[in-house]
């Protein structure tokens, strides 16, 4: 009966919340299209001094398709995109005739579906705060955040986080802040992940901001006393034009309506035949033209290019542990558990993250069960 005991006790204890009272406030920051690889390729002097203190996850597999929001929604709800119903960047819905886009993002017809980590953690009786993370401005399940701001790109990383900071320290009950930052995502299409001097420039910059983060929470008096995890939502692939696919070679042209094309194609097909007017034809043309990019995602979610990775640091975190991979599902979960806040019904597990924090016990306990079981 003792080995039926100790054995329950292994498999119960670590999906235990922390109390929330006890719990520090978390900050989850994104860099949008951090590939995990450019950490191989790149010098990070300040990332490297987050992460040997604290986690460095080197991959995480995201959900398909590839693409912002679909992750980010991901990220925060713990769901795959087909049960969240923010399917990619660009939607529309038939029925409600309704349009999803990065300028039109706003109505809640398509963030209902799921709860985000903010919501739980307001019902839960605390506060939670956003700097531009994709729908923290949408009023979801009847919950808008007091503290947020609508994306803007003129707004700089350092005002993004100094509004973050000052809301942690004036408003104690703030247990969750998100950042988002929209590099190296924007040179990565610009410039393509293969042209390694801008590249270079732009995550030197993203290091550099990494750096400003540590001493802003250092100067704040937040340094040590907050969870800090640091991650991405997708990884970016060269693009070239001898690879492109002309969907009028596959499909009958005029038999259907394109809703996304980047690069996954969301199409409806239509009835009939469909006329452009020559003017629209040329407009048409010269959109195509202008978006071409060199580097792109939304791929398959097997490809290593697609991966971001993760890091962490602060008083729940293991100092200087690296884990190779685990999935971007398994964030929520931990982050639920982190702030002692009730998880949602989610494709996430704890059980494959739970070695990143100190008070659980890991690899030992499992081979101490190994070996007592062996004596018998």
């Amino acid at each position: 009966s003792d080995l039926v005991i100790f054995i329950s006790c292994f498999f119960i204890y670590p999906f235990g919340l922390d109390s929330g009272n006890d719990a520090p406030p978390l900050l989850l920051v994104s860099f949008d299209g951090f590939r995990a690889d450019y950490l191989n390729k790149y010098s990070f002097p300040n990332l490297e001094r987050f992460f040997s203190d604290g986690v460095l996850v080197r991959e995480l597999t995201n959900v398909f398709t590839t693409k912002t929001f679909p992750n980010h929604y991901s990220l925060v709800t713990g769901l795959y995109a087909e049960s969240h119903g923010i399917l990619a960047s660009i939607m529309y819905d038939p029925v409600s005739k309704k349009t999803f886009s990065i300028q039109n993002d706003s109505d809640p017809f398509w963030w209902n579906e799921a709860t985000p980590i903010w919501v739980s953690v307001e019902e839960s009786g605390y506060k939670a705060a956003a700097a531009m993370w994709p729908g923290t401005d949408v009023n979801i399940q009847n919950h808008t955040l007091k503290y947020q701001f609508k994306y803007d790109p003129k707004v700089t990383f350092q005002e993004r986080l100094g509004n973050l900071t000052q809301w942690m320290t004036t408003d104690k009950s703030v247990k969750f802040a998100a950042l988002y930052w929209e590099e190296p995502d924007r040179s990565g299409h610009m410039y393509g992940p293969d042209n390694t001097t801008e590249m270079s420039r732009v995550l030197k910059e993203v290091d550099g901001h990494v750096g400003f983060l540590m001493e802003q929470l250092n100067k704040t008096g937040l340094w040590g006393k907050v969870n800090v995890i640091i991650t991405s939502d997708h990884g970016m692939a060269q693009c070239s034009q001898e690879r492109l696919i002309k969907l009028d070679d596959c499909i009958r042209p005029g038999s259907y309506r394109v809703v996304d094309l980047t690069p996954v194609a969301a199409i409806i097909p239509l009835e009939g035949m469909l006329l452009f007017l020559k003017a629209d034809l040329k407009l048409y043309l010269y959109i195509y033209i202008y978006i071409y990019m060199l580097g792109d995602h939304g791929y398959d979610n097997t490809f290593p290019s697609m991966h971001p990775f993760l890091a962490a640091h602060g008083p729940a975190f293991r100092k200087g542990y690296k884990m190779s991979s685990f999935n971007s599902v398994d964030l929520y979960p931990l982050m639920c558990h982190l702030m002692g806040v009730p998880p949602m019904p989610n494709n996430g597990s704890f059980a494959h993250v739970r070695c990143a924090l100190v008070n659980e016990q890991c690899g030992e306990l499992a081979f101490l069960i190994f070996t007592y079981i062996s004596q018998f």
